[in-house]
């Protein structure tokens, strides 16, 4: 294998290395809403997911914890809790 194909496998294993720490990372984040929740929240649903469906339905702990969460992720995207709620919707 020439050189190109170690910067191709090499490329490949970054990419699932990356997507496996993203799965144990949302499986952490859904454990610990299901926690807070003290087993009442949905357990397939993120801490960030949650915040946004709950300000959706005019719900306090939405209204106070989305701007937060959103503003915890800022770096890395816009909209973070909507873009999660869209992405569990979509499942």
């Amino acid at each position: 294998m020439g050189r190109g194909g170690v910067r191709v496998a090499g490329a490949v294993m970054a990419h699932e290395l990356k997507r496996r720490v993203l799965n144990v990372l949302v499986g952490i984040d859904q454990l610990c809403y299901v926690l807070i929740t003290l087993g009442n929240g949905n357990p397939d649903e993120t801490m960030s997911a949650a915040a946004y469906r709950l300000e959706k339905e005019g719900k306090w702990g939405g209204k106070i914890f989305r701007p937060v969460i959103d503003a915890l992720f800022s770096f890395v995207e816009r909209d973070h809790c909507r873009r999660a709620y869209e992405a569990e919707n979509i499942k």
